[in-house]
């Protein structure tokens, strides 16, 4: 009976770790979906139409991403209407972006970014980087009226999706 008591208590001492192991994972993870649905839900959006002015405020590389789902809410004077929009491909859209004083930003074409949540989706068109924080002006131009572009870091998903 004493060699049994030893085995028991090892199984329990297991189960329990297992336990613990999946609770900690479970919380990273949930962690880890949540930090990337507020940084897509953080992304700058402006639609088709509009010149807008945007702050970036940290230097670095920064991406504008055509959206095929979301929400855009009141823009005031450019956009006042609070929308859905759903596209099965993405639209075909023109991007100018221009510093504060009127000088082109050099972006570069890039779709290696992509991003899939259940209120956002969209994929990169172009990367840019950013010496200076400041004010930019973006203008976007679409045949889809309804088209939306984000502005913002990498929003991938994938990329650090592990935080161990």
């Amino acid at each position: 009976m004493s060699d049994d008591m030893p085995k028991v208590r090892s199984i329990k001492w297991w189960w329990i770790s297992a336990v613990v192991v999946f609770a900690v994972g479970m919380t990273l993870a949930l962690i880890g979906v949540q930090r990337d649905q507020q940084l897509i839900s953080d992304l700058v959006r402006t639609p088709s139409g509009c010149v807008s002015t945007i702050d970036i405020s940290a230097t670095g590389r920064y991406y504008i991403y055509v959206e095929t789902k979301g929400t855009i809410a009141n823009l005031g004077a450019c956009n006042n209407d609070t929308r859905d929009y759903k596209f099965d491909v993405a639209p075909e859209v023109t991007v100018a972006l221009q510093s504060s004083d009127g000088t082109d930003v050099d972006v570069r074409p890039d779709d290696s970014v992509e991003y899939d949540a259940p209120d956002f989706a969209g994929r990169s068109i172009v990367t840019f980087m950013i010496s200076e924080p400041g004010n930019f002006v973006v203008n976007m131009q679409s045949a889809q009226a309804d088209a939306v572009i984000a502005i913002g870091q990498n929003a991938s998903m994938m990329d650090g999706a592990l935080l161990v």
